[in-house]
C-alpha cells in the first residue's frame, strides 16, 4: 500500500521572521510565568513586533477562493477514505488521516477565518471567543479545528505576548490571542487541481482543432497587412490607429506612391 507524506516547509514570512528576529539579536525563547501565574508559552513572539508584520499574509480573491474549495475537498476525501477504510479493512494514508480531521464544524472556523482575513487585510489574531461566535461553533470545536487546520497545512499559528505592568512586580509577559495567516499547502493544492482539471481532448477533436488552427493561420498570412490588423485586433479603434501608423511608416520609406 502507498502511503502518502508530505513534509511542512518554513513559509516565506516564517523565514522572514526568524531573519528579522537574529538581525535583532533576539534568539531566546519567550517563557516563564506572568504575575496571574498563568505560563508564556515558549516561542512567543511580542504583538507588534517585527516578527508579527512578517508573519501576517494578505490574500487576494482568487486565493480565497482556493482555500475554500480546498477546504471542502479535503473534508469529501476524508469522508470517503474513512468509508473505503472501514469496507476494506485498511489503513488510512498520512494524507487520508489529515483529511478526515476536517469536518463540518473545521469548515465553519476556516471559513470565519477567511472572511476576517478579507475585513482586516490579511491582519487575523482573534480570540477563540470571537472565532466560536463568528462561526457560530463551540469554544471545544474551534480548539480542535484550528489544531486540523494547522496540521493539514492550511493555518499558520503564532503565539504571541504582550507586556505588561504590575505595582508590585513590575514588569510581566502576558500571553495572547494567536496570530493566524491562511494558506494553501501544495498538498491540497495537487488535490483540488486533480479535482477540477478539465478532461482531455478526445484525439480526433484534437485534431481538428489543430487543423482550423491551421487552417486560420494560412488565411491570415494571405491578408494584406491593413486586413491582417483589422482581424486580429478586437478594438476596431486600435486597428485603425495602427493601420494610419503603418501607412505613414511606409510612406515615408518609400514603400507606396
Amino acid at each position: 500500500m502507498l502511503t502518502l507524506t508530505h513534509t511542512t516547509l518554513p513559509s516565506i514570512g516564517d523565514l522572514a521572521a526568524q531573519l528579522l528576529g537574529r538581525a535583532r539579536g533576539d534568539v531566546r525563547q519567550r517563557g516563564g510565568l506572568h504575575v496571574t501565574k498563568q505560563p508564556v508559552h515558549g516561542g512567543s513572539k511580542e504583538a507588534g513586533s517585527y516578527h508579527e508584520e512578517a508573519f501576517f499574509g494578505k490574500l487576494d480573491d482568487t486565493m480565497r477562493r482556493a482555500c475554500r474549495r480546498a477546504v471542502k475537498e479535503a473534508f469529501e476525501k476524508g469522508r470517503k477514505a474513512l468509508v473505503e477504510a472501514r469496507r476494506l479493512r485498511r489503513e488510512l494514508t498520512r494524507l487520508e488521516a489529515l483529511c478526515a480531521r476536517i469536518t463540518a464544524g473545521t469548515i465553519r472556523v476556516y471559513e470565519a477565518l477567511l472572511r476576517m482575513e478579507k475585513r482586516f487585510r490579511g491582519r487575523v489574531f482573534p480570540s477563540y471567543e470571537l472565532i466560536a461566535e463568528w462561526a457560530v461553533v463551540s469554544r471545544s470545536t474551534v480548539h480542535r479545528a484550528l489544531e486540523a487546520l494547522e496540521e493539514i497545512g492550511l493555518l499558520a499559528r503564532l503565539r504571541r505576548y504582550v507586556q505588561t505592568k504590575d505595582k508590585k512586580v513590575g514588569a510581566r509577559s502576558e500571553q495572547t490571542s494567536n496570530a493566524y495567516r491562511l494558506e494553501l499547502p501544495a498538498i491540497l493544492r495537487d488535490l483540488i487541481e486533480r479535482r477540477f482539471r478539465p478532461a482531455p481532448m478526445a484525439q480526433d477533436e484534437a485534431q481538428r482543432h489543430h487543423e482550423r488552427l491551421a487552417d486560420h493561420a494560412d488565411m491570415l498570412s494571405k491578408l494584406s497587412k491593413a486586413d491582417y490588423l483589422r482581424a486580429t485586433h478586437s478594438d476596431p479603434e486600435t486597428a485603425r490607429v495602427l493601420i494610419r501608423l503603418l501607412e505613414g511608416i511606409e510612406k515615408r520609406d518609400g514603400l507606396v506612391a
